[in-house]
């Protein structure tokens, strides 16, 4: 909001908010953080700083953080989907890029959906090759061998 209004020149009559551009400048000053800042700021390991960069505010990447770090139980109706990417992570043997990971389980036809189902319990967050980056190697395989 203090970028907003600075924009404004600091005026002294009544303000109407832009919505969009004050979305923007929340965008931007995010962006503008530290890894370590922006993680601080939202409570999070910094190992997420990637995966909270492609949130709105603060608050959303606090929702993203929390997707990552406490994963809610779900029901992942896409076995192939899943066993596959077990595959390639395991293939892969933690040298490959989650990029690529997830491209290549996409060529296949893979339900990337189920796969963020099966990290995270929700729907929507964070781009899923931030998820994957994020996690541990390990726990991606026990999130993954749970939804199975």
């Amino acid at each position: 909001m203090r970028r907003y209004l600075e924009e404004l020149g600091l005026p002294k009559h009544d303000v109407h908010y832009d919505l969009a551009r004050i979305r923007r400048l929340a965008i931007e000053a995010i962006g503008a953080l530290s890894d370590e800042e922006l993680a601080v700021r939202v409570g999070a390991p910094v190992e997420l700083a990637p995966a909270l960069r492609g949130a709105r505010d603060l608050n959303e990447a606090g929702d993203y953080a929390d997707a990552i770090l406490r994963p809610r139980a779900a029901e992942v109706d896409a076995p192939e989907t899943l066993a596959r990417f077990r595959e390639l992570l395991v293939g892969a043997n933690g040298v490959s890029e989650p990029k690529a990971l997830l491209r290549e389980l996409k060529a296949v036809g893979g339900d990337l959906r189920a796969v963020r189902l099966a990290l995270t319990g929700r729907e929507r967050g964070p781009e899923l090759w931030t998820v994957v980056a994020a996690l541990p190697r390990e726990e991606t395989l026990r999130r993954i061998d749970a939804a199975l």
